[in-house]
């Protein structure tokens, strides 16, 4: 079962955040599922959300209130807020300019923000799929949001309602504090290139 998330300050812009136990984990289930063939980047961010990004996905333009609404809060955490916006804006300077793996970041951004804040309710329905037999890994997807699931969360888990159960406090962490923690490229058939974002970098792992 996914266990709750665990506070950890980020690398690139020092905030406090949620990190997922089981990332790195789930990351490595996701390439071996995904070099079967699958031409198209995916972009992890830090708590198990994957954006499937196209070459003609809107690029994120930054913060500002036409692109992005933290969800509403107690006008008393209003300097809280102020504070998460800011390191928000610095990891995204970080993230945008990253040689090689630039622009789908910038594109997963745009759709992750996009889809918005889930909150609980009939929009937040989902479903757990299975990728392998042998394997722990749940792809979960939101059809109420997203029916092509250019979106969807990674769970790792004995059980696929305990996958998705764990997938909306996940989504909403990636949305309240995005940061991309992997971006994974298919170079060719049955080939992958994974950057693993780590200490102000991505690191490059063929597969």
């Amino acid at each position: 079962m996914s266990k709750a998330p665990m506070l950890t300050v980020t690398p690139a812009g020092g905030q406090i955040n949620c990190d997922w136990e089981f990332l790195e984990l789930a990351i490595d289930e996701l390439a071996k599922f995904l070099k079967a063939g699958c031409p198209e980047p995916h972009v992890v961010f830090r708590c198990g959300t994957v954006v499937r990004v196209a070459d003609d996905d809107e690029e994120f333009k930054g913060y500002k209130l036409s692109t992005y609404q933290f969800p509403e809060t107690d006008t008393k955490y209003a300097e809280t807020v102020k504070q998460i916006m800011r390191d928000n804006s610095r990891v995204w300077a970080v993230q945008k300019k990253i040689a090689d793996v630039g622009p789908p970041i910038r594109r997963a951004y745009a759709t992750l923000v996009r889809q918005g804040y889930i909150w609980p309710g009939p929009s937040a329905a989902r479903w757990a799929q299975k990728t392998t037999p042998d394997s722990q890994l749940y792809l979960v997807h939101w059809p109420e949001l997203d029916s092509r699931s250019r979106v969807f969360n990674l769970g790792i888990s004995a059980d696929g309602d305990d996958a998705a159960a764990a997938a909306g406090d996940f989504r909403r962490q990636d949305y309240m504090f995005p940061e991309v923690a992997a971006v994974i490229l298919s170079q060719k058939p049955g080939a992958l290139d994974i950057w693993r974002y780590s200490g102000m970098k991505l690191e490059r792992i063929s597969i």
